[in-house]
């Protein structure tokens, strides 16, 4: 009697399907607990539902057992971008092309010189590295003016 007893009462404990409940969400995943006799269909519409709140649909990606018989599972659903997400992002984005361009700035030239003004954006001047003969003959790499302090002559290469 008393095994007739256990066994009605694992029947009845297995035989209800719950309802599917989301147990962790955010924008690019779903987790959805439920056990191994929930349609497969409910568990999909409340990942569809859950990632349809950021205008998303939800693709399974796997799911993981909660217990030693694997009656309660976590299933893991990706919540993807659908296409009308992705226009409505693009069209509320300007492209650059479209956007007005401000006109760039004019700088006039010194009249009794010629010259441009420095501007404090203008990149420094970097002198180059060249053969230096110093007065002990020996060759080195320096700059013109490193070289001339050492008392050296720069070589054109």
């Amino acid at each position: 009697m008393r095994r007739i007893f256990v066994t009605l009462a694992c029947l009845n404990l297995l035989g209800c399907a719950a309802q599917p409940v989301v147990s962790d969400v955010n924008d690019s995943a779903v987790k959805i607990q439920a056990n191994s006799l929930t349609n497969p269909d409910d568990v999909l519409a409340t990942a569809n539902e859950t990632c349809g709140i950021y205008g998303r649909r939800a693709i399974r990606l796997s799911y993981v057992c909660l217990d030693e018989y694997c009656i309660k599972r976590n299933y893991l659903f990706a919540c993807k971008a659908t296409e009308a997400t992705t226009s409505q992002q693009l069209q509320t984005q300007q492209p650059a092309a479209s956007q007005p361009l401000s006109p760039a700035p004019t700088v006039q030239p010194n009249a009794a010189t010629n010259d441009l003004p420095a501007t404090p954006d203008a990149a420094p001047t970097v002198e180059a590295f060249k053969a230096c003969t110093l007065p002990n003959n020996q060759v080195v790499s320096r700059t013109e003016s490193q070289c001339k302090a050492a008392g050296g002559k720069t070589h054109v290469s």
